[in-house]
């Protein structure tokens, strides 16, 4: 399987989950912003392609709100969490 691919199942499923267990967006962005962290550190310490980094760079936040409305039913984002 080509590794944008893995990327990309990979983020969805993580933003999913945590949208869909938290019933929240916050959750899912945090997740997110962990993964998209994680590459950047993984495209700074080895070498990549210049397409590698636009892509591994740009598909996290796509992802991450692609899984936020998914987990919503297509709809809207979730509400947040109510204390």
């Amino acid at each position: 399987m080509h590794p944008v691919v893995r990327i990309i199942l990979g983020a969805l499923a993580g933003a999913f989950a945590a949208a869909k267990i938290s019933r929240s967006a916050g959750m899912a962005v945090g997740v997110g912003v962990l993964l998209l962290t994680v590459a950047i550190l993984d495209l700074t310490s080895l070498p990549h392609p210049l397409w590698f980094w636009v892509v591994g760079v740009a598909i996290y936040p796509v992802v991450t709100w692609l899984a936020i409305r998914l987990a919503a039913g297509g709809g809207s984002a979730p509400r947040p969490a109510q204390p």
